[in-house]
């Protein structure tokens, strides 16, 4: 099944991996912003494993 947002989008970006953390944050937050009003179950969901990974990569940079 193709997301709303790859279906109007088509960029190579989103089929490659995340190169690191903070590339990673960036696409759940790009995740999360183009399915919070049709899909805001899953948009929290999202949101939560985003806060998490954003939370501990933000400890890890000021270590």
């Amino acid at each position: 099944m193709i997301d709303w947002d790859e279906a109007r989008r088509d960029l190579p970006l989103f089929d490659l991996p995340p190169a690191d953390a903070p590339a990673h944050a960036a696409r759940l937050a790009w995740e999360i912003a183009c399915c919070w009003q049709a899909e805001p179950a899953h948009a929290r969901a999202l949101a939560q494993d985003w806060d998490q990974d954003w939370g501990r990569n933000c400890a890890e940079t000021r270590r």
